[in-house]
């Protein structure tokens, strides 16, 4: 998907590594880029496009950590979420207020394409909202 792409943004496309093209804060190909690095759960849901594309690098890097679920719950609009691992591989999220239905898709999304593979999201809370899943 992202080589016809930049076939259209660069008709003389040379494989050389010249250029890192990932480091670009271009929108045309930011979806590309997304899709690249299965993280398109996402952009139904990123509130500052530019900030993504500022982080993508650091994010990748460190996947599966900490850091990135909070980098991906920022992305989302999420700046102050509690994070409680329940275990190695389970966890709750406290988003810091009652989230709307889009809210609590975003916090799935951004858990998803951040956490472990076999990382699993257990409840949304706050106070007494609950949002449970097995």
């Amino acid at each position: 998907m992202i080589e016809p792409i930049f076939r259209k943004l660069y008709p003389v496309f040379d494989p050389e590594p010249i250029e890192n093209i990932r480091l670009r804060a271009n929108p045309e190909i930011r979806e590309a880029i997304l899709w690249e690095y299965s993280l398109e759960p996402l952009l139904p849901y990123a509130v500052d496009p530019k900030r993504l594309d500022e982080e993508i690098q650091d994010f990748m890097r460190l996947h599966g950590t900490l850091f990135a679920i909070r980098t991906a719950m920022r992305w989302v609009g999420f700046d102050s979420i509690r994070f409680i691992p329940l275990s190695h591989f389970e966890y709750e999220v406290d988003p810091g207020r009652i989230p709307s239905e889009r809210e609590i898709e975003a916090i799935r999304a951004a858990l998803f394409v951040s956490v472990q593979a076999r990382g699993k999201l257990k409840r949304i809370f706050h106070g007494s909202f609950e949002v449970k899943y097995e």
